[in-house]
């Protein structure tokens, strides 16, 4: 996984010695502009570093706007559709590793197959880590919260490049980790649709190498105190 100069570079930029992963994923405004949560970018940024997370997961807008406010403070991973060449511009910005997300079912078809791997190759070239999240969902678009459908799904993501499989929690969840030859980090989620807290405490305790949490935090009354009491988990469980 780490076997070029600039992936082993980035992994350690990324983990920063520790032994999880505190992601917070701030990319949901690509699904909807105006994203309750959202708007004020240098605020939510402000709470958030606080609490010294690895890495955020930032759209490319985002971060040409604020990077001055984040480089030297957090690391950042880009999310990017599908295209080797979002890969080469992600380099550009010298960010730590992108990630691509797929929300659909197992196995793949062809030509998602082929997009994904043609991802991982570019991060290769490029020595950029690759998160590759992988979500399964029947056909009204709901999340199946199925032990053995997402460890196929997230078996695929790692075969097919992914340096870090990203996708949802489920039990009995050691059944996902073992299916997974690479660090598997849970999504966190709609907000308030579970108690986040406790899915991360049963997820780091059965293997899961962290967490990339969005809603559960950026929508909270108090952000920072969100963020605070998920990184005191990642950390200490």
């Amino acid at each position: 996984m780490l076997d070029t100069p600039g992936k082993y570079s980035r992994w350690s930029r990324l983990t920063k010695n520790s032994k999880r992963l505190f992601i917070v994923a701030l990319d949901h405004g690509g699904e909807d502009a105006i994203y309750e949560g959202l708007q004020d970018m240098p605020r939510l940024f402000n709470e958030i570093l606080n609490e010294k997370p690895n890495a955020l997961i930032l759209n490319e807008g985002v971060y040409l706007s604020y990077f001055k406010l984040l480089i030297g403070k957090t690391e950042v991973i880009l999310n990017i559709p599908f295209d080797p060449k979002a890969v080469e511009f992600a380099a550009k910005l010298d960010v730590v590793g992108v990630k691509t997300a797929y929300f659909g079912k197992a196995p793949l078809d062809p030509l998602t197959s082929e997009k994904m791997r043609a991802v991982a190759r570019a991060a290769y070239d490029f020595g950029l880590i690759y998160i590759n999240e992988v979500i399964p969902v029947d056909p009204q678009g709901k999340v199946i919260y199925d032990a053995h459908q997402i460890a196929r799904i997230a078996r695929v993501a790692a075969e097919y490049g992914g340096d870090i499989v990203k996708t949802a929690y489920a039990e009995p969840f050691e059944t996902i980790v073992e299916a997974v030859p690479v660090p598997v980090i849970i999504a966190g989620g709609e907000k308030g649709s579970i108690d986040i807290y406790k899915v991360i405490e049963k997820a780091l305790r059965a293997g899961a190498q962290g967490v990339a949490i969005g809603r559960n935090i950026f929508q909270s009354p108090n952000p920072r105190e969100a963020a605070s009491r998920i990184r005191k988990l990642v950390e200490e469980v």
